[in-house]
């Protein structure tokens, strides 16, 4: 998806990535959780990743686009900092250590075409985290209908953006945290 387009990802996105850095940091002050390990899921261009990776923390970035990972390389190396980086699809992403925390910024959940797949990518996630870990997120909720090519299921996608707690088998509204085990 993002091949051609990689190269000029990040000239459109007015984003202040320090923000999501900082937020990460009171979720995890607000949890008294002091996290060394954290996996970026849909990691991009590299931005959140090598923020994370200068502020002191060992991070693996996973994307599924190899050009995006190449240009989020690129940018570890010019700030001087050893990111590991996985050419994976969130659906099926499997990692060697366990990390203390999971973030996935920027809608990544939401370009999952069928609620099954994000069923798969929880699944992942709970299975990367360590016990009692933490996966932050954030996503659009449904409005407009979107069929999906994988299944055929019918979702919804809105413009209005949220904030939800998601806890195994509960939803919450809240400060955007899931926390597992």
């Amino acid at each position: 998806m993002y091949n051609d387009f990689s190269l000029i990802y990040d000239r459109f996105q007015e984003i202040d990535y320090r923000e999501f850095i900082n937020f990460y940091i009171e979720v995890f002050n607000r949890n008294n959780y002091e996290p060394h390990s954290i996996i970026d899921l849909g990691c991009g261009s590299g931005e959140i990743t090598v923020l994370l990776g200068k502020k002191g923390y060992s991070v693996t970035g996973i994307d599924i686009s190899s050009d995006m990972l190449s240009i989020a390389q690129n940018k570890a190396f010019d700030n001087g900092v050893d990111i590991t980086f996985l050419n994976q699809d969130m659906t099926e992403f499997s990692v060697l250590d366990k990390a203390d925390a999971v973030i996935s910024s920027l809608d990544c959940i939401n370009y999952l075409p069928c609620l099954n797949d994000v069923k798969e990518t929880f699944s992942c996630v709970y299975e990367s985290l360590k016990p009692n870990g933490i996966f932050i997120f954030d996503i659009e909720l449904p409005a407009t209908s979107h069929i999906c090519p994988k299944c055929g299921e019918t979702t919804k996608h809105i413009k209005d953006y949220r904030i939800r707690t998601v806890k195994f088998g509960k939803v919450q509204r809240g400060p955007l945290i899931g926390k597992y085990r």
